[in-house]
């Protein structure tokens, strides 16, 4: 199950001065074009939807998911084959020690022909005309393989556009992040030139510079390791594209962090996503073909009737070929084989109420999913608009302690601590606007609205 990503440890989560100047900075970029052959480039702006584009173009994922498809073509064509008569020719030449009957005699009183060498061809037909059900089923079961491949291949898809999502966000909130502390930053730095002129004319502390400059190297500690987790999921961005050997310099995302309307009410959403979800539809099908399977290994039990047929030559070494043809029904009865006809109708039982439960299971993880991905998405809405609030009493403490500083009455530590203070409510703003992006892209990812 998702867990709703959190942008670094807690002592990192430092946040914009002003949260909806670093919002319309993202916002406001122009989007690039989501077009599959562009690729990230140095300073290029990449909105989702041309992450994804990339994503679904170059995903090795997506490619395992196509050659297993393909795979799984071939299997049904060879069932396909199985079905049609088998033709083939033969030929041989043998010497042995002792003289063997080369033709055999064609009237009474003939002796027929002998010779050492040995000299056969032949044309072999071989149809099966009644095997109990099994060829059709295996050709069954091998279709119903193909089409799940099918499925699995477009749930793959849906696992990509949620693993590029996931990456993309997080890249958008440390890019928020790096921002917020940089600002806060140069904040304190216009700060500590009032405070040096206020120690100038004997109306500060020197104590004041001091708690203005460790607050500053805490802030670039902070720069740092914002900075290098960014380009840790830069890189964690490229790669889930399937952009190998690309540098995260200079890669750049544009987010609009608008929340898409869901026309499904909560109720709905379980039993729509059983109806979407390309994984449960793979998995009813390989349910079916392991039924088709066993009826497959219970057809051993049944006669196999075949229709055979050869034209064929055979000689000495005269190489003079005395050609014949035959054609006739053959009938197989399995009467004992050591238990292994049963023991593989008993093996694909077993195997057929492992494909039943596992589609089970996985119906019960959909409406888990469905429903964790719900709450998330309600908790993220709560915290915004918690959020919203927050940030402006935050904000208005901060202007009266620093009004009060300004005429004497407050001290350095209670504006810093205000700021903190509302830095810390910023922080959790932005944070539940980037939670509230992941949660709706875990919901599609449960509901399976991609793959729709």
């Amino acid at each position: 199950m998702h867990k709703v990503f959190r942008i670094g440890p807690s002592k990192f989560r430092i946040p914009l001065i002003s949260l909806m100047a670093t919002l319309c900075c993202f916002m406001g970029e122009s989007k690039a074009s989501a077009n599959p052959d562009i690729a990230p480039k140095p300073g290029m702006a990449m909105s989702l939807e041309a992450c994804l584009a990339v994503a679904l173009e170059n995903s090795p994922d997506i490619t395992m998911a196509q050659w297993d498809e393909r795979a799984a073509q071939e299997r049904a064509d060879q069932a396909k084959g199985s079905l049609l008569p088998v033709l083939s020719f033969e030929a041989s030449c043998d010497r042995f020690g002792q003289a063997q009957r080369v033709i055999a005699p064609h009237a009474l009183g003939a002796s027929g022909t002998f010779d050492e060498h040995v000299a056969d061809y032949g044309i072999t037909g071989r149809a099966s005309l009644f095997r109990g059900g099994g060829g059709l089923n295996a050709l069954r079961a091998a279709l119903l393989d193909h089409v799940a491949a099918a499925q699995e291949g477009v749930r793959s898809r849906d696992l990509v556009v949620f693993a590029v999502t996931e990456a993309f966000y997080r890249i958008v909130g440390l890019d928020s992040l790096i921002a917020t502390t940089q600002f806060s930053r140069q904040s304190l730095e216009a700060h500590h030139r009032q405070i040096e002129e206020r120690i100038a004319v004997g109306k500060a502390a020197r104590v004041d510079l001091l708690r203005i400059a460790v607050r500053m190297a805490d802030l670039d500690q902070n720069l740092v390791q914002l900075k290098n987790n960014r380009k840790i999921a830069a890189q964690l961005l490229l790669y889930r594209m399937g952009r190998e050997g690309r540098s995260e310099k200079g890669l750049r995302v544009v987010a609009d962090l608008k929340e898409p309307e869901f026309p499904l009410t909560w109720e709905e959403m379980p039993e729509q996503a059983l109806v979407n979800r390309a994984d449960y539809r793979a998995a009813q099908l390989r349910t079916e073909a392991q039924r088709k399977r066993l009826s497959v290994a219970k057809g051993g039990r049944w006669p196999e009737v075949v229709l055979k047929a050869r034209y064929g030559g055979r000689s000495g070494g005269d190489l003079a070929f005395d050609e014949n043809w035959n054609v006739g029904v053959q009938l197989g009865v399995p009467l004992f084989a050591g238990g292994t006809l049963s023991a593989g109708i008993r093996e694909e039982q077993h195997k057929l109420h492992r494909a039943e439960e596992a589609e089970r299971k996985l119906r019960l993880t959909i409406e888990l999913e469905v429903r964790a991905a719900g709450l998330h998405l309600q908790e993220a809405r709560t915290r915004i608009h918690t959020a919203g609030v927050v940030v402006k009493q935050a904000r208005e403490v901060l202007r009266i302690e620093q009004e009060r500083h300004r005429l004497g009455k407050g001290t350095v530590a209670d504006v810093l601590e205000a700021q903190a203070e509302l830095l810390k409510m910023q922080t959790q703003a932005v944070q539940a606007l980037v939670d509230r992006a992941l949660a709706v892209a875990e919901l599609e990812r449960a509901l399976g609205a991609r793959g729709k």
